[in-house]
This record gives C-alpha cells, structure tokens and sequence, in this order.
C-alpha cells in the first residue's frame, strides 16, 4: 500500500488439515473439515457473524456436499446471530478445475469483496433433500445478493484435495489507501491524478479507434483517482499499438472528457486530441504527433507511446518479426526510461 499498489483483499488467516484415514479414497470426513474451520476462525480472530459469504468446495456429490455443509453447519452456521450464512460454489459456473479450483474460488471471494455482491450459483434449486439447510442455518446463493455492508465484511474459502487434504483462506477487504502526495521539482507536492499524463488508444480502424477511445474516456471517468497513473501508464507501456492512433495529454478528468472527442463526442476545453493513421509497414514520422523518438533521444526506443524493437515494437521500415525475450531488469529499465522523457519520473511499472 506504500507504494501505491492495488491490494484486491486481505488475507486474515489460511490453515490446511488432512482427513487421515477414511471410508474411501473419495470419501471425506466431515469432523475434520469442522476442525479446520474452528481452528483458522479462532487464529483469524473472526466470530461467525463477521462472515458473510462462503464459498465452498462444492463439488456436487452426492456424499460431500452434505458432509460439507454439515461441517460448515456446526464450525460456523450454527453460532450465528446474524441470520443465515448464504454459500455458494464457483464451480456451477466454471465446472471443476481440479487442482487449480482452489484459485478459482480465491478470485470469486475477491470479486465479491469488491463488488460487494454474491453471484448466484447455477443449480442449486430446489436444494438437496440430503443437506439440512435450515438445521445448519446456511442457504444457497442461487440468486444474486448484494453483501450486507455494516461493520467488516469477510469472506472464507472452502477448498479439498482428492486425497484428503482440506484448506481454508479467511479474506476481507482491503483498506482504501490515501492518495500519496508527490513533490514536483522546483513545485509543490501534488498527486498523480492531478498531474498531466499522456493516455493511448490505438485501433486498426477509424471506427475501432472511436470505440476504444469511448471505452477508455468511461474507464477513466469510473475510476478512482489513485488508478489514473496506472490507467496511463497501461495504456503507453503495456499495450500493443495498432495503426490508427490517439492520444492526450491531461490530468484525469480533462483526459476522460477530451478523450471522448474521438469517439464523436461534443468537444471540451483542453489540448485537442491527436490522431493519425500509420502505415502497416511503416514506422510513424518522427515529425508527426507520435514520433518513434523524442528529440535527443533518436535510436534509442524510448518514446513514451510506441513500443521500442526491443520490446517486441516493429523497428522503422523493418518487417514483422517474433519478439525476443527481454530480462526484468532490462524491462524496468527501459519503462523507466520512456516514461521519463514525457517527464513524468522513472516509477517502476
């Protein structure tokens, strides 16, 4: 968070178990899913009300879904005074994922807990005869639920092993970082969404060019102030570039609004939008308004907008080729370097 990076959630507590010996291979026990849940809630310092999703294993058999719930059930659904603890499994959407379901249910965890929703989980009405859902006090999200928002909103993720390991994850959100103030040379302090920076989109038509430029104009306008820098620095550094160009060069709300002249919007105050088509087999004039090199600094790949040869870029008049492999370092390097010549400092990607 010091630096300014996106952190999607945190993790407030992990543990992972072993069934130990059981009926079958394919058979779990449900009194060691149960320890495994008392014991992280315990070591997350987390009570039952705190939750408000779980997703879990889910596999949708007919024998560990309902040892599932039952451990669920009494480890936490049972100790709530909040209502039900509604549940779900990524797994009706995506199918099962084998050792990598694990993930797949991190990430919806995630995306709950920023979007502040519960997706619904496919197939799960009319709930199985087999699971006491009303004795264990969970439900299944089969409908789309927004999480209820007061106080910590916390989030466990089931996931078991086919030989009988289990895992459990305890996330919640991750707080909201303060805009860093940035000290200007020879300026005051100010931050990267006030500060003009060049923003990118690239299309192989004009009509493509205009859509991209409508999606970026309201990716901008949505976002945060704190992802602006990113946003631009994305959009310069980390895109490939097609032959029809645009680009501005503005502080957030300037950049969202001029942006949008591209796509035919109405106009706005500011520095006009550049465009210009470019040649398939052709490198842009070093004249026009997306010269390969900034001045002083021809041959040596470090325009803030067009990708150098080195980086996998097509070279002036030079034909398509496969990218090399380029090292971290060498990668840091040269983003350092490009985005310092539009005189926005050499931060790291």
């Amino acid at each position: 968070m010091a630096d300014g990076d996106r952190v999607h959630g945190v993790i407030l507590a992990s543990a992972s178990n072993s069934d130990g010996r059981t009926m079958g291979l394919a058979l779990p026990s449900a009194e060691a899913q149960e320890d495994l849940l008392r014991s992280v809630y315990e070591q997350a310092d987390v009570s039952p009300d705190e939750l408000v999703y779980l997703e879990a294993h889910g596999t949708g058999t007919l024998v560990g879904d309902p040892l599932e719930c039952r451990a669920i059930g009494r480890a936490l659904g049972r100790h709530r005074t909040a209502g039900v603890l509604p549940i779900g499994s990524v797994k009706t959407n995506i199918g099962h994922l084998e050792p990598a379901s694990g993930i797949a249910g991190l990430l919806k965890a995630l995306l709950v807990l920023r979007h502040r929703v519960i997706p619904p989980s496919l197939h799960a009405s009319p709930p199985s005869p087999d699971i006491d859902f009303a004795g264990s006090n969970l439900a299944t999200a089969d409908s789309t639920r927004p999480l209820d928002t007061a106080g910590r909103p916390v989030v466990g993720v089931n996931s078991f092993g086919f030989g009988g390991s289990n895992a459990h994850v305890v996330l919640t959100s991750a707080p909201a970082p303060p805009p860093a103030p940035r000290q200007e040379p020879g300026g005051s302090p100010t931050t990267d969404h006030e500060r003009a920076l060049p923003v990118l989109v690239s299309a192989r038509t004009p009509k493509a060019l205009a859509e991209a430029a409508t999606r970026m104009a309201d990716r901008l306008a949505a976002a945060p102030a704190q992802e602006f820098y990113d946003i631009a620095h994305t959009s310069c550094l980390r895109r490939g570039t097609h032959p029809h160009r645009a680009v501005v060069l503005a502080g957030r709300q300037a950049a969202a609004q001029q942006i949008r002249v591209v796509a035919g919007g109405p106009a706005s105050d500011g520095e006009p939008v550049a465009e210009t088509p470019v040649a398939e087999e052709q490198a842009p004039s070093s004249d026009g308004p997306f010269p390969r090199d900034p001045p002083g600094t021809e041959g040596q790949g470090q325009s803030p907008f067009v990708p150098s040869p080195r980086e996998g870029g097509r070279g002036p008049r030079r034909p398509y080729r496969r990218p090399g492999r380029v090292s971290r370092a060498d990668h840091v390097r040269l983003c350092r370097q490009r985005f310092a010549v539009a005189g926005h400092g050499g931060r790291p990607p």
